[in-house]
């Protein structure tokens, strides 16, 4: 069913409109509600005739005002980090350079002029009081040590008599001391084996008679030195041979010396004389003496003694006079 009054579709039956509210009964007149606004109809437009605009006069033509836009930041200028570099370590160098060679030129030396000299091929020992000169060659060598030794000592003592102790032997290397007159070695002679010949490499002044040898047993030990300890235990053993006691003469001997039989060192002595005593190079001690025997005969022997642990000990005995 249509609302007659605001047109609006209602089921059959419906007293009023869903709508509007208006009475739908076919009887009651139509009812405009308070609050519904009944559209006016639209008035007609009609259309004015298009004026037909007059002629413009045509302005001559301007440039158009200059657009200040904002201004955008100006990108950052490069920089020439690589050239600057280069030239600066350019410059550097340079410096340097300059430097060095300033300092080069500013403390080079000038040259000296040497004298050419001519390789010494032998050992020239001075002649002393009574003594002739050595010259020992070092190209030209001996067939044993003792052929290089006597060669040293008949230049030295020119054709006098000589004696001599052995200090420090070895295969390739001995060291001897020598003396004229059987009281004092004022010689030490160094001879070394080198491609199957002996040679003297060294020559050095001895003077044994400087040294006071202790003869007594030291009361002080702390107090000797290694010469009167080297006496005093060539004294010792003497004195252990004389008496015959050969096990204590053994506990105060050294190889090769030890090694041997001492029983068959002579005893029948009745006095000593030490003469001297001298260290060698390596701490060896050679101890020279003059031994009395019971016929009243005198004999120079010689000892050598090396220090081992607290003590010193005899490693070579024998008489000079050989």
């Amino acid at each position: 069913m249509k609302c007659s009054a605001c047109g609006a579709e209602n089921p059959d039956g419906k007293e009023f409109c869903g709508d509007c509210g208006a009475d739908l009964t076919p009887d009651s007149p139509p009812v405009v509600p308070e609050n519904v606004e009944v559209p006016s109809p639209a008035p007609e437009v009609v259309a004015a005739p298009t004026p037909v605009a007059a002629p413009q006069p045509v302005a001559a033509y301007a440039a158009p005002a200059p657009q200040y836009a904002a201004t955008p930041a100006a990108a950052p200028k490069k920089k020439l980090t690589g050239p600057i570099v280069a030239i600066a370590a350019g410059l550097v160098l340079l410096l340097l350079l300059s430097c060095c060679i300033g300092g080069f030129l500013l403390f080079k030396k000038k040259p000296v002029k040497t004298e050419k000299t001519e390789t010494k091929t032998e050992i020239v020992v001075k002649p002393e009081i009574g003594r002739g000169e050595i010259v020992i060659s070092k190209e030209k060598g001996f067939s044993t040590a003792m052929d290089a030794l006597s060669d040293v000592a008949e230049q030295f003592y020119q054709g006098k008599d000589w004696w001599y102790v052995a200090l420090n032997e070895a295969d390739d290397r001995v060291e001897y001391y020598i003396t004229p007159d059987e009281t004092t070695y004022d010689k030490g002679v160094v001879i070394e084996l080198k491609e199957g010949e002996w040679f003297s490499t060294d020559i050095y002044t001895v003077d044994m008679s400087k040294v006071k040898v202790q003869e007594d047993p030291p009361a002080n030990t702390d107090d000797l030195t290694p010469e009167e300890w080297a006496a005093w235990s060539v004294n010792e053993f003497m004195i252990a041979i004389q008496e015959g006691r050969v096990d204590d003469a053994r506990d105060l001997a050294a190889p090769p010396l030890s090694e041997s039989d001492l029983s068959q060192i002579p005893g029948d002595w009745t006095d000593i004389e030490y003469l001297g005593a001298e260290a060698g190079e390596t701490g060896d001690v050679a101890v020279v003496f003059t031994i009395t025997w019971a016929d009243g005969t005198k004999e120079n022997a010689g000892a050598v003694v090396v220090p081992e642990g607290d003590g010193w000990y005899v490693s070579q005995l024998g008489s000079l006079d050989d």
